[in-house]
């Protein structure tokens, strides 16, 4: 799974991965500026995994910019300093 954002005017999501939602949630809760709409968590539709309890999770930030105080730019900056540390780099080979 990807880490993204889609734009969709002034409100925003992000789709992480499980481990990292709630670290990124704290932080855009801090941004003066940035409102957090909503924080959820879905499970991966896998084909062989019927048990939805062993499928893997995701989360799922949605939020919006509230004023001119903040860009969505400099937000994903302070998201990428905040949550850089946190990344394991691993090398999956294809």
């Amino acid at each position: 799974m990807s880490n993204r954002i889609m734009i969709d005017n002034t409100r925003y999501s992000l789709h992480l991965d499980h481990d990292l939602t709630n670290a990124a949630a704290d932080i855009l809760y801090s941004i003066n500026g940035c409102q957090v709409l909503q924080v959820s968590f879905e499970a991966l539709e896998i084909d062989n995994i019927h048990d939805e309890a062993l499928r893997p999770f995701f989360g799922l930030i949605d939020f919006r910019i509230v004023n001119n105080s903040i860009t969505l730019e400099r937000i994903l900056e302070i998201l990428n300093q905040e949550l850089l540390p946190s990344l394991e780099i691993t090398d999956h080979k294809i």
